[in-house]
C-alpha cells in the first residue's frame, strides 16, 4: 500500500493548529522585521484571533521544528556551547581549592568592610595578602 492510498482511506488523527497554514507567512513576516503585534493584525485579517502571548508560545514551539527538511539542511547549525569537560575544569578546581585551603578571609574583617564605607586602602591590603 502506498501513502496516497492510505491517505484516501484514513484521515489524520493529530490535532492541527489553526496557525499552521500561516506558519510560512508568519516566519517570513518575522524575518522581514515585523512585530508580533503586526503579525497578530495580519492573522486577524485572516479571521484568526490570538493573543501576543499565544503567538509567542506558538512560535517558540515551532522554532524546534524546521520549516522543511531542505531548510533544515541549509540552515546553520546553532548549538549550545559545549559543557566544560573534567580536563578543562580540573586545573581551575585545583587552583580554587588551594586558595580556599590556604586560608579564607576572616569574617570579622569582612564585616568591618561591609558595614562601613569602603576603605580602598584596606581592600588593597587584603588583595595583596590574597596574591601572596
Amino acid at each position: 500500500m502506498k501513502a496516497e492510498e492510505f491517505k484516501t482511506q484514513q484521515k489524520p488523527k493529530g490535532r492541527r493548529s489553526r496557525l499552521a497554514p500561516y506558519l510560512g507567512d508568519i516566519r517570513k513576516l518575522r524575518n522581514d522585521g515585523y512585530t508580533l503585534e503586526q503579525i497578530r493584525e495580519f492573522l486577524a485579517l485572516n479571521q484568526i484571533s490570538i493573543s501576543i502571548r499565544g503567538l509567542t508560545a506558538y512560535l517558540q514551539r515551532q522554532e524546534k521544528i524546521p520549516a522543511s527538511p531542505i531548510q533544515a539542511a541549509q540552515s546553520p547549525v546553532t548549538s549550545k556551547p559545549a559543557q566544560p569537560t573534567a580536563i578543562d575544569v580540573e586545573p581551575q578546581m585545583a587552583e580554587f581549592q588551594s586558595e580556599t585551603a590556604a586560608g579564607s578571609h576572616d569574617p570579622a574583617d569582612l564585616d568591618k568592610i561591609i558595614s562601613s564605607k569602603p576603605d580602598l586602602a584596606t581592600l588593597a591590603k587584603l588583595a595583596k595578602r590574597k596574591l601572596k
